[in-house]
């Protein structure tokens, strides 16, 4: 009898640990899970960071045509991405970068230059493994520089060059130390694995 009490004991304390370790197994799990999918959210915030960046760059360093299309964080900025640790992404994010059509509500008085432009940039980022991955796509709205006239004929007519006194010498410039305004409009998380 005091045998087969000690195996049902015995059976019970097992059960008991089985279902114990299963439950801690499955919370591991969960966690590993929420954490991998932060990472690569973050990756995806980086990477609609980086397009923000590479937006302010158009008007001195890149062209529009350069910026579009898809990039791997820190083609067009220079930035780096750690990638790879035991808590980092396992990959470099990226993300396209598409210029959205003028709407017919902009300013006809304003330059063409200066009037704002939207754009669209969805961003990918992967997490600890190369099944996660989660994709973000925002919008921006760029206000880029406008050229200044300059009146060169006060500056000629004090130097002494009376002869371009009559003839009207304007030129357009863009400010070099003009930074265009980047504002992010909206982001909304497209897919999440």
């Amino acid at each position: 009898m005091a045998l087969l009490a000690c195996s049902l004991v015995l059976l019970g304390v097992a059960l008991l640990t089985t279902a114990s370790l299963r439950t801690l197994q499955d919370e591991i799990s969960l966690n590993y899970s929420a954490t991998d999918r932060l990472l690569a959210q973050q990756a995806a915030e980086a990477a609609l960071h980086d397009a923000g960046n590479a937006l302010r760059m158009i008007p001195h360093h890149v062209t529009i045509a350069q910026a579009q299309g898809v990039h791997r964080l820190g083609d067009i900025t220079g930035a780096h991405f750690a990638q790879g640790g035991p808590v980092q992404s396992c990959g470099t994010p990226e993300y396209v970068l598409e210029m959205l059509p003028q709407s017919a509500s902009t300013n006809s008085t304003q330059p063409e230059e200066s009037s704002p432009r939207r754009y669209r940039v969805t961003a990918k980022g992967k997490g600890l493994r190369e099944a996660t991955l989660v994709l973000l796509q925002a919008e921006f709205e760029t206000q880029t520089c406008a050229a200044k006239k300059i009146d060169m004929t006060k500056d000629m007519t004090r130097e002494g060059n009376n002869s371009m006194q009559n003839n009207e010498a304007v030129i357009e410039q863009v400010d070099p130390d003009c930074v265009p305004r980047v504002r992010r409009l909206a982001w909304r998380m497209l897919r999440t694995d």
